[in-house]
């Protein structure tokens, strides 16, 4: 029923092909994505033709969460959230051989398999400033970005369980603050 349907889904998509020489190797890789109004994917992938091996593999899908300013709304702020999972080297969560134990300050190796959670808040904060020559106000914003993540190793997850009591985590925190005058 056309009353159900406020806007029609838009759909953008891109499919990439390329290759490159790094070093003395020959890449050839793949980068696909879709993309609607708050939704997000893409998976790309690499193949190193010398060495036949997968260099890279990685999936990842973010949701943006529109939190702006409804008519009749009383809020002082409008913004967005974005929430994403990432998966980074897929294909070494399927490989047999034992996970790399190469030792790093945080506990995770770059060919190890990684599984991060992220968020992300934009905030627009509207504040009223007197202008000097007029007696009206002006309409300044300031922007307030916080983010957040936590990363781990689904493979060593899976292989130990419980029995470590060490388990790698990475966390992130982020923030910034633009004050415009």
């Amino acid at each position: 029923r056309k009353d159900l349907v406020k806007e029609p889904i838009k759909l953008e998509s891109a499919v990439r092909l390329y290759g490159n020489k790094r070093n003395d190797s020959v890449i050839a890789g793949s980068h696909i994505s879709v993309r609607t109004k708050s939704f997000y994917t893409e998976m790309v992938g690499e193949f190193d033709t010398n060495a036949a091996k997968i260099t890279k593999s990685d999936v990842g899908f973010s949701w943006l969460l529109d939190q702006t300013q409804q008519p009749g709304d009383t809020r002082n702020t409008s913004g967005n959230l974005e929430v994403s999972l990432a998966m980074r080297n897929v294909t070494a969560l399927f490989d047999s051989s034992p996970i790399e134990r190469t030792p790093s300050t945080n506990g995770l190796s770059e060919e190890d398999p990684k599984l991060s959670i992220s968020f992300y808040k934009h905030s627009v904060v509207p504040r009223k400033v007197l202008v000097a020559v007029d007696s009206r106000y002006a309409l300044i914003s300031n922007y307030v970005d916080i983010g957040f993540e936590a990363t781990m190793n689904p493979k060593q997850f899976l292989e130990e369980g419980n029995n470590n009591s060490q388990f790698p985590l990475e966390m992130s925190l982020g923030a910034s603050w633009q004050i415009n005058k």
